[in-house]
């Protein structure tokens, strides 16, 4: 995200119609903000808002800069991690944030980091009931926390070693206590070493959420939702961007967000990156 400049013409660009970034543009506008949400298919949540699982998986957020991810990320740059790509391996930026990220990746940075992201985890979802009563969404989000299985002994005992010490409210389970609380288990028994109930953990459908979200939104008239609007480059005023180029014209700007997931790379190319991280 760009910073919005408050003396620049033209609303706060978001770029994405997916959670990320209807949910954004609602804080936005709640702020007193004029924003534009823009995206290049016909309707919101097409791309992975569309089919996700929709879980607020508190009790499994954990900072992914960890020892164990070194490897990962040495994998990753090497090409041979699938779950991983690296886009710009020239680029000094990306060097730059990679020796940054392994500076959090021991295992003490990894504790504290865990624990930052439980706590701005929790507080999302103690927010999201206000939001839907405030949009009068129907109130179809379940909340009877989120069970989470465990078929490797090791990686079941580093998950349950790293709970203790935090305020974790997730509660580690051996095989016994697992299948007591989930008899229907039982059939699987053999192959379960142990599980982590969560408490504070929730599911809803996250299509049906952002597309309630953008009626809300229009209702409001908070936001301009504008769709198949695909954007084709940024215009610059030094470092700053001044318009979104779209293949319907360009769009005045005063900063801009992009929720934009596993497209933002083709958005950022190297002639416009150093103006919209700016």
């Amino acid at each position: 995200m760009s910073d919005p400049d408050p003396a620049a013409a033209g609303p706060v660009v978001v770029v994405g119609a997916g959670v990320a970034g209807v949910m954004t543009a609602r804080a936005l506008a709640r702020r007193g903000r004029e924003v534009v949400v823009l995206d290049a298919l016909p309707a919101p949540a097409g791309l992975c808002s569309h089919a996700n699982a929709g879980i607020l998986a508190v009790g499994h957020a954990r900072a992914w800069a960890a020892p164990s991810a070194v490897g990962a990320l040495l994998r990753a740059l090497a090409g041979r991690d699938p779950s991983l790509r690296v886009t710009r391996p020239m680029d000094p930026a990306l060097w730059g944030w990679g020796l940054a990220f392994l500076h959090e990746c021991t295992p003490r940075a990894h504790r504290a980091n865990t624990a930052r992201l439980q706590k701005l985890s929790r507080l999302g979802r103690s927010l999201l009931p206000a939001a839907e009563a405030e949009m009068a969404l129907p109130p179809e989000t379940r909340r009877e926390g989120g069970l989470y299985l465990f078929q490797d002994r090791a990686r079941f005992d580093r998950h349950a070693a790293s709970l203790r010490g935090d305020d974790s409210d997730a509660e580690v389970l051996d095989r016994a206590a697992l299948l007591a609380r989930e008899p229907a288990l039982a059939r699987l028994s053999e192959r379960l070493v142990g599980g982590l109930y969560s408490p504070a953990d929730a599911v809803g459908d996250c299509r049906l959420f952002v597309e309630r979200t953008c009626g809300h939104l229009r209702r409001t008239n908070r936001v301009a939702l504008r769709f198949d609007r695909r954007v084709t480059g940024f215009r610059r005023a030094g470092r700053r961007i001044e318009a979104v180029e779209t293949d319907r014209g360009p769009l005045p700007c005063a900063g801009i967000v992009l929720a934009t997931g596993v497209e933002t790379p083709a958005l950022t190319d190297v002639s416009t990156r150093a103006s919209w991280l700016t």
